[in-house]
């Protein structure tokens, strides 16, 4: 990761160098990147540009200015072919993610980065100067499948008037394949043109004088189809890129506007412009593995072309001849098997399965998905080193104690070969009402996102019913209490009355007496809360904004008292809202609910921690406990945590940093305090247009201070003498005077931007405060013995996580002794941010990933119950940190966190053994 980081900071630095050569006038306009919406923009006073991340990272319009005239030729929208830079294959409609890396005034850099299950990773960056007529287009093609690919890149471009017309010509540097021919201001090149060493081709259309040339060293062909006068294409390919390599290139588009006189000299433009223009390199793809060596594919897997494995990663291994499956009595677990593909084939994938005990699925990635589908019937197009993973569901219910051989039959097309599944039922079962270990809470938006609104009807209950199914099933019990609290207000009562809430406040305000509010009947949700009773969604935790906002007039205060009548940061408006969540709170309470904690904010730094004291005091005040999300420096330095204590019932701790947190609340430690100068040698820092801002690799080993960031307990830095104010967020962007700012954590650089003028016009120290594990030190702090301890995690687009990774939440969860996860996310409402999805027909489809947190729930369940039984030592070699553990629990190192979780989760078979060991143990 961090060899790949370097690369690309590398990379992006190259780009911008190079595209910095490519001024063509002294043209003073500034260039600007920025996201407007979906879109990311890039303009300068010679062009505008919109790249669409969701649509295949693509560039939907492009126009030429002055005059506005559209390069692009087809547009239809993110799901349908058009647009340019198109990288084809499996990346038409992928959703890229997007960073503006430079925003301007005299460069802008933009990033998009997508990746596919087969292995397959995109990264292409684009490049455009101030006043420049040209875009430049980088692209990193890592081919991590187990087969060569071809990076094959497609464009409708036409610049000029449309449709096509004989009076767009066309410039290749290069013979067409077929004829041998040139073309050299030709209306009719068709086909695939090979290109000479300097490899370029234009297009032009005299009447307009508008015209795009593509510099593009190292191109395989260039390929123009013209089926359609409407939007012909214009495309270019590499030649294959080997697996287990990256292909990293660089084009550029050079365009003309207004030229009608006579054609440019393309040739001169492509020399001029075409300096620096690197050619492609490949390089080896860190980490891939040669599966055909690793795993001895055999012949008769060759001619059958695809060999079949379980596991990921280094814990994948070659389908064993029997897979052993152990199940309490009405019990079932996934297991994902991958079919790896040696040859381009085509034809359905065949499954025989036994009569019961056995439903399978395939593993589809979509739009904004990885889905569990039934296989379909119609053939598959399969191509050489594509994996793509069958799961099935072994299931128990039925059975009684003993052991049942499952043969299946699996295959592409005619070829086929059998699995066998050795299903043995124990008889030990997981009773209803067991007692529960930990909750689980899934991030998801409240019920308006599971119903679909904020009435009761029901459609929506119908839904809600579907999705509480699934999230009680993978152990989820905390309903996600959220929303805009004026929305629901349209269907409360004023207690005792007929009088709607909403209504008195608009029409009869002065009915509600500040002095004196009323007591709230929201009994027109009692549908949505006997569905959550019924699942077992028992606990309720609540979402509070700093009182002092100004969107409280809207969420709250005018349908609830009245339009104009609390002002915002007010004693008043802190009385509204207690009473509310009061409210609220007791609502709940008389239908049996319980928990009753509120979040504050969400992964907060440090400068945030006062507003978050004053958010905790409202929160208290209304009778429900305060908490937030720790995912940066506060779960590393006792002083923050400290600070929070009095004000936090519940630390729910990233996954990264729950070992931090841990050492600092249960290890002994002493403290010593240290100053020391720093050299002036900071350099400027202008990422995200920041300005004023210099960073320094302060610490670490090749840091100005050799002191480890992870023994600073705190830290100063002294401008002068006198302390900066810190800021704990990323310097990206930062216009912010007199403020240190640490880059989210405390690591190995420290950015800073002066009081004022320039950090060479200050003296710089640096204050800390270093803590050393000794046994006659103390735990640096102690959080209140009635706090719980919950552990969160996930990601942005958490049902790409992998079934292995989301099974461990829930064991690390039983291991560390935690009260809870927070799973980030069950049913967001933001689509990406899902891993069940619900039809219209309310039927839900699940992902891997809720596989994964389902089977961990499971298995935390059963383990639980062993470690009741029959104590923490037998627990240990269930899951433990011993060699001899089945469950090994270790560190592990990613990126810049270091954290505990189960090293061979991977291992399909270490788990089922770990299981039948934990059901062996109960059944004796």
């Amino acid at each position: 990761m961090r060899q790949q980081t370097r690369r690309l900071r590398c990379g992006i630095r190259l780009a911008v160098a190079g595209v910095s050569m490519l001024q063509a006038h002294n043209a003073a306009a500034d260039v600007t990147a920025r996201k407007e919406r979906e879109t990311i923009v890039i303009e300068n006073a010679r062009m505008r540009v919109e790249v669409v991340p969701a649509a295949g990272g693509r560039i939907r319009s492009w126009r030429l200015k002055p005059d506005g005239r559209e390069l692009i030729a087809l547009w239809k929208g993110r799901a349908e072919i058009g647009g340019a830079l198109d990288d084809r294959a499996f990346f038409t409609a992928a959703r890229y993610t997007a960073a503006v890396m430079h925003p301007g005034p005299k460069n802008a850099l933009v990033r998009m980065e997508a990746s596919h299950p087969s292995g397959l990773t995109v990264i292409k960056i684009f490049a455009l100067d101030a006043g420049s007529p040209v875009l430049a287009v980088r692209h990193e093609f890592r081919n991590g499948t187990q087969a060569s690919r071809r990076l094959f890149v497609r464009n409708f471009l036409l610049p000029g008037a449309h449709p096509q017309t004989d009076a767009h010509l066309y410039w290749v540097n290069g013979k067409n394949e077929r004829r041998g021919t040139r073309a050299t201001a030709a209306p009719d090149a068709h086909g695939y043109y090979l290109p000479d060493s300097d490899a370029w081709a234009a297009l032009w259309h005299r009447e307009t004088g508008d015209g795009v040339a593509v510099l593009a060293p190292g191109v395989a062909k260039f390929y123009f189809w013209r089926g359609s006068r409407e939007f012909p294409t214009f495309e270019w390919l590499y030649p294959d890129v080997p697996p287990g390599r990256v292909l990293r290139t660089e084009v550029r588009f050079v365009t003309v506007d207004g030229q009608a006189e006579k054609p440019p000299d393309w040739r001169a433009l492509a020399a001029r412009y075409g300096r620096g223009l690197r050619k492609p390199v490949l390089s080896p793809l860190s980490g891939w593995v040669d599966e055909v060596t690793r795993f001895g594919i055999t012949e008769e897997e060759r001619a059958r072309g695809f060999w079949l494995s379980i596991g990921v990663g280094d814990r994948k291994r070659r389908l064993p001849q029997t897979v052993p499956v152990d199940l309490p009595l009405d019990d079932s677990r996934w297991i994902g098997i991958t079919v790896n593909v040696l040859a381009d084939q085509r034809g359905p994938l065949r499954l025989t399965l036994p009569q019961q005990n056995i439903a399978a699925f395939l593993e589809v990635p979509g739009e904004d998905r990885i889905e569990l589908l039934p296989v379909p019937a119609g053939p598959l197009t399969w191509q050489a080193g594509e994996r793509r993973t069958v799961w099935l569901r072994v299931s128990s219910h039925g059975n009684k104690p003993g052991t049942v051989a499952l043969p299946l039959g699996l295959g592409i097309g005619k070829s086929a070969c059998e699995v066998r599944i050795r299903l043995k039922v124990w008889k030990v079962r997981i009773p209803q009402d067991a007692p529960r270990p930990f909750h689980v809470r899934g991030y998801c938006g409240g019920f308006p996102v599971w119903t679909g609104g904020y009435e009761v009807t029901d459609k929506g209950l119908k839904q809600l019913e579907a999705i509480l199914a699934v999230f009680a099933e993978m152990g989820g019990d905390v309903l996600d209490w959220n929303g805009v609290w004026a929305r629901f207000c349209g269907h409360v009562r004023i207690a005792g009355t007929n009088d709607m809430l909403a209504e008195t406040a608009k029409t009869h305000p002065e009915r509600i007496r500040l002095d004196a509010l009323p007591r709230l009947d929201f009994s027109y949700y009692d549908p949505w809360f006997d569905i959550a009773k019924r699942y077992g969604v028992t606990r309720v935790e609540a979402y509070m904004a700093d009182p002092r906002s100004p969107q409280w007039t809207w969420r709250l205060f005018d349908a609830t008292v009245g339009r104009d009548r609390v002002k915002p940061d007010t004693p008043e408006a802190r009385r509204v809202i207690a009473w509310f969540y009061r409210e609220m709170k007791r609502c709940f309470e008389e239908r049996g609910f319980q928990g009753f904690f509120c979040k504050i904010s969400d992964e907060i730094s440090p400068e945030i921690i006062p507003t978050y004291i004053a958010t905790a005091r409202t929160v208290r005040g209304s009778g429900w406990r305060p908490f937030t999300t720790i995912t940066g420096m506060i779960a590393r330095t006792a002083r923050h945590i400290r600070a929070m204590n009095p004000y936090c019932d519940q630390w729910q701790l990233s996954w990264g940093l729950k070992d931090d947190f841990l050492a600092l609340t249960h290890r002994k430690y002493v403290l010593s305090e240290q100053t020391h100068p720093l050299p002036p040698d900071w350099r400027p820092y202008t990422n995200g247009g920041a300005r004023n801002t210099w960073g320094l690799r302060v610490l670490g080993p090749d840091g100005a201070v050799k002191i480890s960031p992870d023994q600073v307990e705190n830290f100063e830095l002294l401008e002068d003498g006198v302390p900066l104010r810190k800021k704990g967020g990323s310097p990206w962007g930062n216009t912010d005077r007199g403020a240190v700012i640490t880059g989210g954590r405390l690591h190995a650089w420290l950015y800073l931007s002066p009081t004022a003028g320039a950090p060479d016009e200050h003296r710089y120290d640096l204050r800390v405060s270093i803590r050393r594990e000794a046994p006659d030190g103390k735990p640096l702090v102690r959080v209140d013995p009635t706090d719980e301890i919950w552990c969160y995690g996930g990601s942005s687009r958490p049902y790409r996580t992998a079934y292995s990774r989301t099974w461990c939440y829930p064991l690390m969860t039983l291991y560390h002794g935690f009260a809870g996860y927070g799973q980030w996310a069950f049913y967001h409402w933001n689509r990406t941010e899902r891993i069940v999805w619900i039809d219209p027909a309310s039927r839900v489809t699940v992902s891997p990933a809720w596989c994964g947190y389902r089977d961990g729930w499971r298995d935390a369940l059963l383990f639980d119950r062993v470690r009741r039984r029959r104590g923490n030592e037998v627990f240990a070699a269930l899951l433990g940190d011993s060699d001899a553990a089945r469950l090994r629990i270790g560190f592990r190192q990613r990126e810049v966190y270091t954290y505990r979780t189960v090293l061979n989760a991977a291992d399909v078979l270490a788990r089922n053994a770990a299981r039948a060991d934990a059901l062996a143990l109960l059944a004796e």
